[in-house]
């Protein structure tokens, strides 16, 4: 509501995105009231960035859908553009979330967006930022300190791949041992697949005789 349509293409603005209506109208409220100035956006569910764009003719020659990004993303100039994602906690422990928010990235970075993550803790019982938001142990100074917390690191990152590394943006991704220990904590137990060798989500070599 109120949102000034110029602010879709002022690049300088900050969007997060958000899944349901009810979160972005809840950070909408957190950016007037803080004057934490930002643009949400709501995506009705994880996958609602894309949809039906069109018809088209199959092989047979019948009528069927053809599903690409929503046109909704080309009102908007996400070029050079800061973009948080802000899913609900269970993208730690739900595959298909987690699947979103990974297209929704490349589709974001396909459009020059600057994209980060805004990760909601996963084992305090709340899902959505409304939850936390609303919630007494938590509320808005906590909300606000992640989304600039996580702001300050991606900015961090780009200074880095400016003046350090050269094409190799996101080389290492800096977080203090509590922070990779309550993320850890938050994932589901990794799955065996080679008796105690090898996990799922690892990277490993092994060397034997010939």
């Amino acid at each position: 509501p109120d949102t000034d349509p110029a602010d879709l293409e002022n690049a300088d603005l900050p969007i997060l995105i958000v899944e349901g209506e009810k979160k972005c109208l809840a950070l909408h409220r957190l950016s007037l009231e803080s004057g934490e100035g930002v643009l949400p956006i709501a995506i009705a569910g994880v996958w609602s960035f894309r949809g039906v764009v069109g018809k088209d003719n199959d092989a047979k020659g019948a009528r069927c859908n053809v599903k690409g990004i929503i046109p909704d993303f080309d009102r908007i100039q996400w070029d050079g553009r800061s973009v948080g994602i802000v899913f609900d906690s269970n993208v730690h422990t739900n595959e298909s979330v987690s699947a979103a928010r990974n297209a929704l990235t490349r589709e974001l970075k396909r459009r020059k967006a600057k994209v980060y993550y805004v990760n909601l803790p996963a084992s305090v019982g709340l899902n959505g930022v409304d939850d936390f938001l609303a919630s007494d142990s938590h509320g808005p100074e906590y909300v606000l300190g992640l989304l600039r917390s996580e702001r300050s690191r991606r900015s961090i990152r780009s200074r880095l791949s400016k003046n350090e590394r050269g094409e190799r943006p996101d080389l290492f991704v800096c977080k203090t041992m509590n922070e990779w220990l309550k993320g850890a904590g938050s994932r589901p137990k990794p799955k065996p697949l080679f008796g105690p060798f090898w996990t799922s989500g690892e990277i490993a070599l092994l060397f034997g005789d010939t």
